[in-house]
C-alpha cells in the first residue's frame, strides 16, 4: 500500500535548474547566505520559487532540512512533488 502524506508538508522531488543550492541560482552569495540565515533563525524552510503549491526546496531540505522536516519524514509526512519546470 502506497503511503501518501494527507497532511504536513510538500518537497519538490527533484532540484530545480535554478536552486539556491546550485551555481545557477539567480540570486547572489550575499542574498543566498541572507536568506538561510533567516530559515536557521525562524526554523522555516525555503520554498522552491518555482512550485505553485509552496513546496520546500529539494536543495534546502537535501542541505539543511528544518526539525520538522526531519520529524515529519520520519512520520510519513512529507510529501514529495513533481515540478512542472525542475529538471
Amino acid at each position: 500500500m502506497k503511503r501518501t502524506a494527507t497532511r504536513g508538508l510538500t518537497v519538490v522531488r527533484k532540484r530545480c535548474d535554478q536552486c539556491l543550492f546550485s551555481t545557477a541560482r539567480i540570486v547572489s552569495a550575499e542574498r543566498k547566505a541572507k536568506v538561510l540565515r533567516s530559515c536557521e533563525r525562524t526554523g522555516r524552510f525555503f520554498v522552491c520559487h518555482k512550485s505553485k503549491r509552496n513546496a520546500g526546496c529539494r536543495g534546502f531540505y537535501d542541505e539543511m532540512p528544518t526539525q520538522a522536516q526531519q520529524v515529519l519524514g520520519r512520520l510519513g509526512m512529507l510529501e514529495f512533488v513533481d515540478v512542472p519546470e525542475a529538471t
